[in-house]
């Protein structure tokens, strides 16, 4: 778990002193457009998102395969094409395939802190690919990320008889 912490904390700060530098002015009409998707980076995996006039949501998770019951932190990142990073607060909404069936469970809507909207993903029974989606609505526009997670199935176990206590065991009215 420190781990995962440890490198949302950074990507956030590498993040903010990315945008610090970004230059300023007002922001313009909001259109939506499409997106793209993304590469693999720091062992995590980052989804490409959608634009609402300035303003572009990307979502990335810390972990791009999960055993069973495994946990990844999604992280979604607004920004401005105008100022860096989006600071008014906007609730982000997580879903995908496995969330919706109840095989996987995150917090969501989750508000944004100054641009970024973080929560956990907690593989409960989602086996393959889950394309887990990032949505917010900023002035009347919805712009959304994907990022896929790959959730390994459970391996299995044995079950060996030892012994049992008393050795003889029959079912209530039986002999």
């Amino acid at each position: 778990m420190y781990h995962i912490l440890r490198r949302t904390f950074i990507i956030v700060m590498a993040v903010l002193l990315i945008t610090a530098c970004g230059g300023g002015g007002g922001r313009e009409d909001l259109q939506t457009s499409g997106g793209s998707s993304g590469g693999t980076t720091g062992g995590g995996s980052t989804g490409g998102g959608s634009t609402a006039g300035t303003v572009t949501i990307t979502l990335q998770s810390s972990l791009t395969q999960l055993s069973a019951g495994g946990s990844t932190s999604l992280t979604a990142t607004l920004t401005d094409a105008q100022s860096g990073l989006f600071l008014t607060a906007t609730d982000v909404t997580f879903s995908s395939v496995c969330i919706g069936s109840n095989l996987a469970s995150v917090t969501s809507p989750v508000s944004s802190n100054s641009g970024v909207a973080i929560t956990t993903y907690t593989a409960q029974g989602c086996t393959g690919n889950d394309v887990i989606t990032a949505s917010a609505t900023v002035d009347g526009s919805t712009i959304s990320a994907n990022v896929t997670v790959n959730v390994l199935a459970a391996t299995l176990g044995s079950i060996e008889f030892i012994s049992s206590v008393p050795s003889n065991i029959a079912l209530k009215g039986m002999g």
